[in-house]
């Protein structure tokens, strides 16, 4: 098993990316977490064209491990898609 792991720099902006061939996925919402599941932000998903969407959002300042999760609809079943998400403070010299 693969776990899909991004590291980012506390305090910076994170982009949700999804890709959806076929069939519309709505509503499509892109959600951070927090380590115990509590919802830090939330943000409508935005299409591009083609099946391509993305939401951003600005990740708080301290380090820690966060969820990014895009919760979606498709007829009417709902699928969740989640990666971890590491934010870590900027290393200065």
């Amino acid at each position: 098993m693969q776990i899909n792991v991004i590291e980012k720099v506390a305090g910076t902006t994170f982009m949700q990316t999804l890709v959806n061939s076929g069939a519309t996925v709505s509503p499509l919402s892109f959600q951070l977490l927090s380590g115990s599941e509590t919802l830090v932000n939330s943000v409508a998903a935005t299409s591009s064209g083609n099946g391509f969407y993305y939401g951003l959002h600005l990740l708080p300042s301290s380090e820690a491990w966060y969820i990014g999760q895009a919760i979606g609809t498709l007829n009417t079943n709902t699928y969740t898609l989640r990666q971890l998400v590491r934010a870590r403070a900027l290393e200065v010299d």
